[in-house]
């Protein structure tokens, strides 16, 4: 799989060549909100909620619509749902393992020579760290859907960053220095 070097780009490459992700219009806001919640709610709760719905897209909407604009134009914005993401996920009170973190599950591993739990896991280790130091020097060639680059900004946060709780909002904190792994075995 050797690639002559000229060929291979950064991890951040395209970063600076995304557009921006565009604030939709406040309309197509409302609708697509009414149409989520309207299964989710009784013929009269449905027909009070679009009351409620038709009236902010009257009044505050509009305003609120040209500050959120006006976030988005800032350059050192890269997406304009990040900032409220972020504190969203900060402040979520329910249980983090089942509500918020992403899990995997894995097939039976095709190599004979790692049917050991031992193995599998020293394989899963190994093939992990790989994919850390391709993040953290940079090489990891960035992610395409088809021929259209993504945006790769999370993946430094992947790897070294914890999440340490406070009463309102759990802060962050992140290491470039950080270098263990957890291993758990028979539930300790």
């Amino acid at each position: 799989w050797c690639m002559h070097k000229a060929a291979r780009m950064s991890l951040y490459a395209n970063q600076e060549k995304l557009p921006k992700l565009p604030v939709p219009p406040l309309d197509a806001s409302i609708q697509h909100y009414l149409k989520a919640v309207q299964p989710l709610l009784s013929e009269e709760e449905f027909k009070r909620t679009e009351q409620i719905a038709r009236d902010f897209e009257k009044n505050e909407g509009p305003k609120l619509q040209e500050l959120l604009k006006e976030l988005n134009a800032k350059p050192d914005v890269l997406c304009h749902l990040e900032a409220s993401w972020q504190k969203g996920y900060l402040s979520f009170r329910a249980p983090l393992p089942i509500n918020v973190n992403p899990f995997f599950v894995l097939e039976d591993d095709p190599t004979p020579s790692r049917h050991s739990q031992i193995a599998r896991a020293t394989s899963l280790i190994l093939s992990a760290l790989s994919f850390v130091q391709s993040v953290r020097n940079e090489t990891l060639q960035p992610d395409m859907f088809r021929t259209t680059p993504l945006c790769m900004s999370q993946y430094g946060k992947l790897f070294g960053m914890s999440r340490v709780p406070a009463k309102d909002m759990d802060n962050q904190i992140f290491s470039l220095a950080s270098r263990h792994i957890v291993v758990t075995c028979r539930s300790q």
